[in-house]
Order: C-alpha cells, then sequence, then structure tokens
C-alpha cells in the first residue's frame, strides 16, 4: 500500500488546494460528497468514560497507595485526594489521572516493574 502511495504522481495526491485528491474523488463513487469534503474534526478521546467505566478497576489498582509507593514517583496522598474529588464531582480531573496513569504504566514498563 505504501509503495503505491509513493507510485502516486504528487498531482494526483493534491489538486486546488485539495489534499488526498484522488482518494476523493475514487470515493465520490460510494460516498455523498457531503462526508467527503467535510471540514476536518479533531478527534477526541472519551477519557472522561473510560475512567468511569471500563478503566475504574485501573486506576485503583495502578494508581493505589500501595502501588504508588513502589514507584516513588508520585504522592500516594495527592492522587488519592485527585482522584477522589474527580469521582465526586468536585473538579474535572480526568486528563490528570489518565496522564498520571499512563506515566505510571510507562514507568512499571521500563522497570519491568509488574504489580
Amino acid at each position: 500500500m505504501v509503495e503505491v502511495g509513493m507510485a502516486i504522481k504528487g498531482k494526483w495526491k493534491f489538486q486546488n488546494r485539495e489534499s488526498k485528491y484522488i482518494l476523493k474523488k475514487m470515493s465520490e463513487a460510494v460516498l455523498p460528497k457531503s462526508i467527503i469534503y467535510r471540514p476536518k474534526t479533531p478527534f477526541i478521546a472519551p477519557i472522561r468514560s473510560w475512567l468511569s467505566c471500563e478503566l475504574v478497576e485501573m486506576v485503583n489498582d495502578i494508581l493505589s497507595e500501595k502501588e504508588l509507593k513502589k514507584t516513588g514517583y508520585f504522592s500516594p496522598c495527592f492522587v488519592q485526594n485527585l482522584i477522589q474529588r474527580d469521582r465526586n464531582g468536585m473538579e474535572d480531573n480526568a486528563l490528570k489521572i489518565y496522564q498520571l496513569l499512563t506515566l505510571q504504566l510507562w514507568f512499571q514498563e521500563i522497570y519491568h516493574y509488574r504489580p
């Protein structure tokens, strides 16, 4: 697929200030123009939803006082307070919690630490 993409001449990739020109033209046969030529929209990860559903147990485990003390990078008291204030609706700390979760997982991975 990469080789095919690289073989396509530049004039077919970008024309009249339109990027992905050939892809869009080919798509016109199967998709409405309103879909093909709509403005770009950013992807926003549903972090709030993840933290309140799928990741609840992971947050409880990975960001527990016991686990945070093992790696020693974050204050367990501060993190637990951050989580509680978020869960009680006092503050929106979803992004901070997600960032702490991913950092803690990364520390565990690079130091081959497993809970």
